[in-house]
C-alpha cells in the first residue's frame, strides 16, 4: 500500500518546503567547503555525511571538484539507511501526515517528512573512516523519534565508498503487528538525474564478464519504480545497477545482499544535487523486522566509468567470497528472534536461497517444523506455540552448505 504513494513523494516534499520554516544551513552539497566537514577524503574522492541530518550521505565527488552526485532535494534523498516493519497504520490522529497515511514502521536516517532531524548520539572519524550513531525520525510522522537506533561505519579506499548499516529496534508499540514481510532498502540511494544512464548485468553467468547492458529508465510518474527481480528475467545479478552520463561515467551500488532491485527517475535527466529531478537506486531484501531485532548490512558505492565500476565490484566479490572478516560472518550466520520467544519465531540468515530447507528438532532429533524456501528472502517466520517448554535445533540445509543453531520455547 505504501508504494501507492511514492508517486507523490517528490511533488508534496517540494510543496510543504513553501511553508516549512527551513533551518539556517544549507544543505551540504551546494558549496561544502562552507560547513565544518564530517567525512573523508583521498586523492580520488571527497565524501561528506551530514550531521544534522542522521549522517547520511550528503555530497560525493571527484578530489578537487566540487559536483555533487548526489541528489539532496528533501530529506527523502539523500543515500542513506531506512527501513519498514508491520502493517500499514492510519496514524492521522497521532500526527501523521495525511500524505503519508496509512503507513508502516519507517525509521528514517535524515528525518521525517516535515524535517525534524534524526538526533546524533555518537560521531568518529579518523583519515580514512567515519563512525555515526542516531535516533532516526519516523518518516510519516510529525517529530516523532523512532524506537531504534541506526550506527553506520563508512570508510574509503580508491574510488570505492565502503558502508556497513546497523538497525537496532526495541520498539513497544502494539499498532503495528510483528512478523510482517517487508522490501527493505540497502539501502535507498538517490543519485543526480544528470547521470542519466541505467546499467547492469542481466544474464545467467554473473562475474563472468559477460556483457552488461543499458535498460529503460522507468519514470516514477508512469505508475512506480522499475522493478527488477528474478521472476520476470531482468535481475542484476551481479547485484548491482549504475546511473551514468552519456560518457558512461557515473555512480555504481553494488549490495551483495540484494535480492531485487528498484531504479528510475523522476522529473527529466540533467538534473544537479538540489534539484527536485532525480535519480534512484535501491537494492531490496525481504524481511520481517520484529520489535525487538537487530538489521545488519553492507554496501558498496563505486565512482568511475562502467569498466572501472565493474572491475572494482568484481574485486570486492572476490574478497567477500574468500574472506573470514568477522563482519562478514556476522552477516552471514543464523540467527533466531526473538531467544528465548513464546509463540513466534524468525530464523534469518542472507544465503539463504530458493530451494534450501529449514527444519526445527526437539532435543531427541525428532523433526517438529519444516520450511522449504520457495524465494529469495532474508527471514522466515515460524509458529512455535505448538511446542513444548524446551530446548530445541533449527538447521538450514543445501546442497552447498548447512549452519545450525538453536533457540528455547518458554
Amino acid at each position: 500500500m505504501k508504494y501507492l504513494f511514492c508517486i507523490l513523494h517528490f511533488a508534496i516534499c517540494i510543496f510543504l518546503c513553501s511553508f516549512i520554516e527551513m533551518p539556517n544551513t544549507v544543505p551540504a552539497g551546494e558549496n561544502p567547503d562552507e560547513f565544518d566537514e564530517f567525512g573523508i577524503r583521498n586523492d580520488k574522492l571527497r565524501l561528506i555525511q551530514d550531521t544534522t541530518r542522521g549522517g547520511a550521505i550528503s555530497y560525493i565527488s571527484l578530489a578537487g571538484n566540487k559536483r555533487n552526485l548526489v541528489n539532496i532535494a528533501d530529506e527523502g534523498r539523500y543515500i542513506q539507511q531506512s527501513y519498514y516493519a508491520g502493517n500499514s497504520v492510519n496514524r492521522q490522529k497521532d500526527g501523521q501526515s495525511p500524505s503519508w497515511s496509512p503507513w508502516s514502521w519507517n525509521p528514517i536516517q535524515c528525518g521525517d517528512y516535515a524535517r525534524h532531524r534524526a538526533q546524533i548520539l555518537e560521531t568518529r572519524q579518523t583519515a580514512d573512516s567515519t563512525y555515526i550513531k542516531c535516533i532516526p525520525m519516523q518518516w510519516d510522522m510529525n517529530n516523532m523519534p523512532a524506537e531504534a537506533i541506526m550506527e553506520q561505519w563508512t570508510s574509503l579506499c580508491d574510488n570505492v565508498v565502503s558502508v556497513r548499516c546497523r538497525l537496532t529496534c526495541h520498539r513497544t508499540d502494539d499498532i503495528y503487528g510483528e512478523g510482517v514481510l517487508n522490501d527493505q532498502e540497502i539501502p535507498a540511494v538517490y543519485p543526480i538525474s544528470a547521470l542519466n544512464n541505467l546499467y547492469s548485468y542481466f544474464g545467467d553467468a554473473p562475474f563472468t564478464g559477460a556483457a552488461i547492458v543499458k535498460t529503460e529508465v522507468i519514470q516514477l510518474e508512469s505508475g512506480f519504480w522499475g522493478r527488477y527481480m528474478t521472476n520476470n528475467g531482468n535481475f542484476p545479478a551481479e547485484k548491482w545497477m549504475a546511473f551514468v552520463d552519456n560518457n558512461g561515467w557515473g555512480l555504481g551500488v553494488y549490495s551483495p545482499q540484494a535480492t531485487q532491485f528498484l531504479a528510475g527517475r523522476y522529473g527529466r535527466a540533467g538534473g544537479e544535487s538540489t534539484s527536485p529531478y532525480t535519480g534512484y537506486i535501491a537494492p531490496l531484501r525481504v524481511e520481517a523486522l520484529m520489535k525487538n531485532y537487530v538489521s545488519e548490512y553492507s554496501y558498496y558505492l563505486i565512482v568511475g566509468t562502467l569498466d572501472e565500476i565493474r572491475a572494482k565490484i568484481y574485486q570486492i566479490h572476490n574478497s567477500l567470497t574468500t574472506s573470514n572478516t568477522t563482519v562478514n560472518k556476522d552477516e552471514n550466520k543464523l540467527k533466531i528472534c526473538p531467544n528465548p520467544a513464546n509463540a513466534q519465531i524468525q530464523i534469518t540468515n542472507c544465503e539463504l536461497r530458493k530451494g534450501d530447507k529449514i527444519e526445527i528438532f526437539d532435543l531427541a532429533g525428532n523433526l517438529r517444523e519444516s520450511l522449504s524456501v520457495a524465494n529469495y528472502q532474508l527471514s522466515f517466520n515460524f509458529d512455535i506455540s505448538r511446542l513444548s517448554q524446551g530446548m530445541y535445533f533449527v538447521s538450514v540445509n543445501s546442497a552447498k552448505r548447512k549452519s545450525a543453531t538453536y533457540f528455547i520455547k518458554k
